[in-house]
C-alpha cells in the first residue's frame, strides 16, 4: 500500500507539473490590452481600433484598446514601459516613439522596448483649407520667408511624428513657423475653423475633407507620390531631401518572452495580410507591410538615425 500510495503521488505532481507547463505555454489565455498613445478621433486610434478587431480575431482572445493620450505620445510610453513583462499589455508604437526621445521630451529611447512587429506605413503632408492663398508649397515658403512666425503649424505635439515633420519641412525649406500642439484628433477641426493656417497630419486623416474639397495638400514626404493623392508632389520633388513615413507598428516593455513574442508577431501577420487590413489600407491611404521582430528593430534604428540627423541638424 505504501509503494502504491507513492506511484499515486508521483503520479500526480506529474500531472500537475504537466498541467502547470502547459498553461505557461499557453499563450495568449486572456485579454490583450493594447495602449494607444493618443486620444480619440485621430487617425492613430482609428487604425488601431480597427487592427485590435482583426488582431483579436486571430488570436482568439480580446484585444482591449485603451487611450493614453499626452505627452506626443510619451505618457503612454512611459506607461507601458512599466507594464508586467508577461505578453498581455502591448503598444501601438508610432514615430513618436523615437522623436519624444531625440527632442528631450520622453527620458528613455525605443530600446527600452522589444519591438514586435511593423503593421503600416503612411505619407503624412502638409494641408491647408482650400480657401487659403497657397495653392503651391513654393507659395507657402515665400510668404513663410517674408513673414517670420506668422504661419501656425497644428500638430499633434512636442515628440509626435507629425510634429517631427512640421519641423523637418520648416529646416528643409528655410522658414519660422509656430508649431501648434493641438494632439490628434483636432488639428483637422482646427485648420478648417481657421485656428491655423497649415496641419502637419498623416494623410488618412484628412483625405476625406481633400476629396470633399475643403482641405487642400501641398506636398507630402513620403519617397513617391502618395496615390490617394497622386497631383501632390512630395518634398524630393520639389528639391527638398526630406522623406520622412510614418509607421504604426507592436512593441512591448523589455522582458517579454521570446516564444510570446513570437506568438504575437505571427498572428500580427495573419493580420496584416487579411482582406480587411488591406482594404482598410486602400480606403484610408495607408499601406500595410509587415515585419517580424528582428526586421522591425533594424528598421527602428534606421528611422532613428534619420530622426537623429534632422534634430541635431536643427539646433
Amino acid at each position: 500500500m505504501l509503494r502504491q500510495l507513492v506511484v499515486w503521488v508521483g503520479l500526480a505532481v506529474g500531472v500537475l507539473v504537466w498541467g502547470i507547463g502547459w498553461a505557461q505555454e499557453r499563450y495568449p489565455s486572456k485579454a490583450i490590452n493594447f495602449i494607444i498613445p493618443f486620444g480619440p478621433g485621430g487617425s492613430a486610434d482609428i487604425e488601431a481600433r480597427v487592427f485590435a478587431n482583426v488582431l483579436e480575431r486571430v488570436l482568439g482572445q480580446p484585444v482591449v484598446p485603451v487611450n493614453r493620450p499626452g505627452g506626443g505620445g510619451s505618457v503612454a510610453y512611459a506607461f507601458l514601459r512599466t507594464a508586467p513583462k508577461d505578453g498581455y499589455t502591448v503598444g501601438w508604437a508610432s514615430s513618436s516613439i523615437l522623436t519624444n526621445y531625440r527632442l528631450g521630451t520622453m527620458p528613455f529611447s525605443y530600446k527600452e522596448f522589444d519591438p514586435v512587429a511593423l503593421v503600416s506605413v503612411q505619407a503624412m503632408a502638409w494641408v491647408v483649407r482650400a480657401d487659403s492663398p497657397w495653392r503651391t508649397f513654393q507659395e507657402l515658403q515665400a510668404y513663410a520667408k517674408a513673414n517670420p512666425g506668422k504661419v501656425r503649424v497644428a500638430t499633434a505635439g512636442p515628440g509626435s511624428g507629425t510634429d517631427m515633420v512640421a519641423l523637418a519641412i520648416a529646416k528643409a525649406a528655410g522658414i519660422e513657423v509656430v508649431r501648434v500642439p493641438l494632439g490628434s484628433g483636432a488639428r483637422v477641426p482646427a485648420l478648417l475653423r481657421g485656428d491655423v493656417e497649415v496641419a502637419s497630419v498623416p494623410v488618412p486623416e484628412a483625405i476625406q475633407q481633400i476629396r470633399g474639397g475643403q482641405l487642400r495638400a501641398l506636398v507630402v514626404t513620403s519617397e513617391e507620390r502618395d496615390p490617394a493623392l497622386p497631383q501632390t508632389p512630395t518634398l524630393k520633388e520639389l528639391g527638398f531631401p526630406v522623406t520622412m513615413e510614418l509607421f504604426r507598428g507592436i512593441v512591448v516593455p523589455k522582458g517579454v518572452a521570446a516564444e510570446r513574442i513570437q506568438i504575437l508577431a505571427e498572428a500580427i501577420r495573419k493580420a496584416v495580410q487579411s482582406q480587411e487590413w488591406r482594404e482598410f489600407g486602400e480606403k484610408n491611404s495607408f499601406v500595410p507591410r509587415f515585419l517580424g521582430p528582428e526586421a522591425f528593430a533594424k528598421y527602428l534604428e534606421e528611422q532613428d538615425a534619420a530622426i537623429r540627423a534632422v534634430v541635431e541638424g536643427g539646433r
